[in-house]
């Protein structure tokens, strides 16, 4: 389960005095590193970058990957293994005025290899295009500087980069800025500028597509019509405007020739994808203004073509849609992300392979010819939000609240024996297992902007063949707290409305509902020995509040015997030290111990800091993830601690040794 502020979790006993060491340190199932006192890794740390991936770009040998979320360093890996290279700082950015002086980073709009694996140009959102050396991570001062003007605190402009590599396109988006400026490296200056202030920016992506010879460009303008330009001269060459329809995306072919578009009535377009009724992907041949293929009811939100002319590539949330560029047919679906969406693409020089990265964390390198994953790894795709233990320790589910199904692993080795997969309805919010061990209840929801309610349920599933035993639905959001009673007939599910559900676990059916507004503060529910359901929020004042959801009565928090609530006191005092900070706890239930990781930014590195809660010693503090800690759980005997993070890998932690 999810313990996040004054979410908790409660699960067993304390530090043993026994003490292993390894000659050698551990490795996980791809034989990568372990950090010192993990047992295992469930997932892998191979091609998962620590946050969403907002860049992919592919060395022109093919043999190096570089990804990168913008607010974080750049991550090169080994693109034939998938090993993580090497991390590199982004510089500090001189041309974006911020308060008090603090510095900011340059974040990435555009990124390219230009004669090797070993030299990278970047062009930044402040609008500077830089030099960065892989091999060790050194950069130059500014190649070329658009000269629009500084932007102002947030940087928000579009870039893009030539099908060479040699020229990139930059537009800001602020009061400042008139159109698009090419920049050339090598050139210290502009070469040209494009004026007209209408282009469509897709957040910090430019709406343009060049041929490979880099003398057309065609754009997408905020009123729907798409324009082609001669770069030689910087002059507008000819318009187009679909019948009764708006250019949603457009791209050039490579040799100039013809021109691919998604296209739909006004209003159709939602990123991550148009609504397919109505929206249409045209060919036309530019030459002529023959439409070469219409396909209607199209899913993708933009394409592109592959650099050898023959594929269209579009994208649809999770998927990547791929067809033939001469007539429009498709011909695979590369399915593989399973996280909202792809948010980035490259492709290889001969045009045979493509990398896409999502807001999953990971990137996949795939075949075009045959639509299968080159280079790919089972494993939890996203920040893992959600972990349970089964009973005795030997199982484990992790789930990621961003869109890929949960699974149960094996936590002693790091093995996966299941995922838990229905039908892509909902994201794992909470989940536990019930006291005999043999299923595991998992509560389910996706934002009300996406759903239609289908995905606000939660699901008994078997944790020996792993498939669905039960469903509860009928919540009114989703299911972000649960308990199961100690005798495992019933079960108690929370949204974030203002009623608890009780059910019972065999037949599915509602025993009782109970009005309890939380409005929105957070909540637990937890079952007593007796069976009867207590609930705890907080107050406006960021007191605890106990119910007794059985008797509907409030109860003092000194006359509860569950340990949980006897340490509540101390977890207010972490939360007044702490303001400001996000706070994520779990207690193990002999009021001995309790593990805390709190954040301040999205910048900040996972750790967990291990107390002992009679004395506020801290015993040790737990690192080794590459990204945030978003969950904790204790083992049932309470010699182990599993953590949860952004770089979509688990960690599972031998307590019994020494820091």
């Amino acid at each position: 389960m999810i313990a996040r502020s004054f979410l908790f979790i409660v699960i067993v006993p304390a530090l043993s005095a026994t003490q292993t060491f390894a000659e050698e340190p551990k490795k996980d199932l791809y034989g990568d590193p372990l950090p010192e006192g993990a047992i295992s890794r469930i997932g892998t740390i191979r091609l998962r970058n620590v946050g969403d991936i907002e860049h992919v770009l592919l060395s022109p040998d093919g043999k190096i990957l570089v990804t990168s979320d913008n607010r974080r360093p750049l991550q090169v890996w080994n693109a034939v293994t998938g090993a993580l290279l090497r991390e590199i700082p982004l510089p500090d950015d001189d041309r974006v005025d911020t308060p008090f002086g603090r510095k900011r980073m340059e974040e990435i709009a555009a990124m390219s290899f230009i004669t090797d694996a070993n030299r990278l140009h970047v062009l930044t959102k402040s609008g500077n295009l830089r030099d960065c050396n892989l091999s060790d991570g050194n950069w130059t001062q500014s190649l070329a500087r658009s000269e629009q003007g500084l932007i102002k605190f947030v940087p928000i402009s579009g870039g893009s980069v030539s099908p060479d590599g040699n020229y990139f396109f930059f537009s800001p988006r602020n009061e400042k800025g008139k159109g698009i400026e090419l920049l050339q490296v090598g050139k210290d200056k502009r070469i040209l500028q494009i004026e007209d202030p209408k282009f469509r920016h897709y957040g910090h992506r430019l709406a343009v597509s060049v041929s490979a010879d880099n003398r057309l460009m065609t754009a997408v303008l905020e009123d729907g019509t798409a324009k082609l330009w001669d770069l030689r001269t910087g002059k507008e060459v000819s318009k187009f405007s679909p019948p009764d329809h708006l250019f949603l995306s457009v791209a050039i072919s490579p040799d100039g020739k013809s021109m691919v578009a998604v296209c739909g009535p006004e209003g159709s377009y939602w990123y991550p994808a148009p609504t397919p009724e109505g929206t249409f992907l045209y060919g036309w041949d530019i030459a002529t203004g023959k439409e070469l293929f219409r396909v209607p009811n199209w899913e993708g939100y933009t394409s592109t073509y592959s650099p050898d002319g023959q594929r269209i590539i579009s994208f649809s949330k999770d998927e990547v849609l791929v067809l033939d560029a001469a007539t429009g047919k498709l011909e695979h679906r590369l399915r593989g992300h399973e996280s909202r969406w792809i948010t980035a693409h490259g492709f290889s020089k001969d045009g045979k392979r493509l990398v896409t990265g999502g807001r999953d964390h990971t990137a996949i390198i795939w075949d075009l010819t045959t639509g299968k994953p080159i280079l790919d790894f089972e494993s939890p795709r996203g920040s893992v939000d959600v972990l349970a233990f089964s009973p005795d320790g030997k199982k484990l589910f992790a789930g990621c609240a961003d869109g890929h199904p949960g699974g149960l692993w094996e936590a002693d080795s790091g093995k996966r024996l299941h995922w838990l997969i229905a039908d892509g309805k909902g994201n794992p919010l909470s989940a536990a297992f019930t006291p005999d061990g043999k299923n595991v209840v998992v509560g389910y929801g996706v934002s009300r902007a996406a759903s239609t309610g289908n995905a606000w349920t939660a699901r008994v599933w078997s944790v020996g063949e792993g498939k669905i035993v039960r469903e509860f639905s009928g919540h009114t959001d989703g299911v972000h707290n649960l308990a199961i009673s100690p005798d495992g007939k019933q079960l108690a599910t929370s949204d974030w409305g203002k009623k608890v559900r009780i059910w019972d676990i065999n037949s599915g059916k509602i025993t009782k509902e109970i009005d309890f507004a939380t409005y929105h503060s957070p909540m637990s529910l937890v079952f007593q020995k007796s069976n009867q359901l207590l609930g705890v929020t907080a107050d406006k004042d960021k007191k605890a509040q106990v119910f007794n959801l059985t008797s509907g009565k409030k109860v003092e928090t000194g006359n509860v015997s569950d340990p949980l609530f006897t340490a509540l006191g101390y977890l207010q005092d972490l939360v007044a030290f702490s303001p400001g900070r996000e706070l994520l706890v779990a207690f193990s239930p002999d009021r001995k111990l309790i593990a805390k990781s709190e954040r301040e930014s999205v910048q900040d590195e996972g750790s967990v800091d291990l107390y002992e809660i009679s004395t506020g010693k801290l015993l040790r503090t737990i690192k080794g993830h590459k990204g945030l800690i978003e969950s904790i759980a204790f083992s049932p005997d309470g010699k182990r601690l599993a953590t949860g993070s952004w770089d979509s890998t688990v960690l599972v932690w031998d307590l019994t040794s020494k820091p």
